[in-house]
């Protein structure tokens, strides 16, 4: 069974360079962005350091117009295929998003609490839509994702500063056996 993102481009694009988000200089002498993952059995988070926009990160156009937003694309593609592994539950409706900006520098975490889940024949994915300076509505993802099994959410989220509004599910899909 497929994880939610394996086939994206974003993840895909991501794979391809996440050992360099690091928040290390260019030889240019750019700083690059900081990207920093937390997993264990209470929590997934990620952490973000760097500019609004100017980089790359991950997706699918390769396109730098809007890193910050790009980090919740990182945070399906390590989310989810964790969690293919895992008897935990994210608990979308306390997730936690903190962010501060200093100097154009955008400081970002996002917490997704985890609850133990007794079936081992399912795990849990997480998927999510959003815009930066727009808000694309619960249906983005409702459309892509209502015949999911025990589908939960959307919980809509507001990311400011950075003018970010997410939407974001769970639902199961069954382990291969």
């Amino acid at each position: 069974m497929e994880w939610t993102g394996e086939s994206w481009n974003s993840c895909a694009h991501w794979a391809e360079t996440k050992a360099k988000w690091d928040g290390g200089k260019t030889d240019n002498g750019r700083i690059r962005p900081k990207i920093d993952i937390e997993k264990s059995d209470a929590a997934f988070r990620l952490a973000y350091t760097g500019p609004k926009s100017g980089w790359a990160v991950s997706h699918a156009n390769r396109s730098s117009g809007d890193t910050l937003h790009q980090i919740f694309n990182v945070l399906v593609c390590e989310c989810n295929p964790w969690l293919k592994d895992q008897s935990l539950r994210p608990d979308i409706e306390n997730v936690a998003i903190t962010s501060q900006v200093n100097k154009g520098t955008y400081n970002v975490t996002i917490t997704i609490p985890m609850l133990a889940e007794a079936d081992d024949a399912k795990h849990w994915q997480i998927n999510r839509r959003g815009g930066m300076g727009h808000d694309p509505g619960a249906n983005s993802i409702l459309n892509a994702t209502r015949n999911e099994p025990n589908l939960q959410g959307p919980v809509r989220f507001n990311v400011d500063p950075g003018n970010i509004t997410e939407y974001m599910v769970c639902y199961t899909l069954s382990k291969k056996t």
